[in-house]
């Protein structure tokens, strides 16, 4: 029929900024980001 429902799914991430770009100040709550997923290397131990 053409009729498509999107199907949202929340997943877990965990978000790495380093420690200079957070000593800058521009990371704002709100802001719009470009990001890149590696799927490719297997997960680290959690900290």
């Amino acid at each position: 029929t053409g009729n498509f429902t999107k199907v949202v799914q929340r997943v877990p991430v965990r978000i790495d900024v380093p420690a200079d770009v957070l000593k800058t100040g521009k990371l704002r709550a709100g802001l719009s980001v470009v990001v890149a997923v590696d799927s490719r290397t297997a997960p680290s131990a959690s900290k």
